[in-house]
């Protein structure tokens, strides 16, 4: 009976820790911005706000060749994270995945 009850235990703990990871949460929209013309640069936009933003390729002119893809989370590995709120009341996080772009403020990637 206790291996059991350890068991569910285990199970159950596992699928909390699953279901924090922002990639699978229900209440996380992300927009992966990437562009791949030189220099390359990846960035990801997420909100709790599904319709923080447009994303969809097209929807925002770009100099540079850019797919935007919209998800559930931002994928992991980011070289930088920054807090930012555009409209007070509606903040959202950036992701960065390229050195160069990492090696700014996060103020400079906001673009404040």
């Amino acid at each position: 009976m206790n291996k059991k009850i350890f068991g569910i235990a285990v199970i159950f703990a596992a699928v909390l820790s699953a279901c924090s990871d922002s990639s699978s949460n229900s209440n996380v929209y992300s927009c992966d911005q990437n562009t791949v013309e030189e220099p390359v640069d990846h960035i990801c936009y997420e909100s709790s706000e599904e319709n923080f933003t447009e994303c969809k390729d097209g929807s925002i002119p770009f100099q540079r060749k850019t797919t935007l893809t919209p998800g559930r989370g931002c994928p992991s590995g980011a070289l930088k994270i920054c807090d930012a709120e555009l409209v007070p009341g509606h903040p959202y996080t950036i992701y960065v995945y390229n050195e160069e772009t990492a090696q700014m403020s996060c103020k400079r990637i906001r673009g404040f």
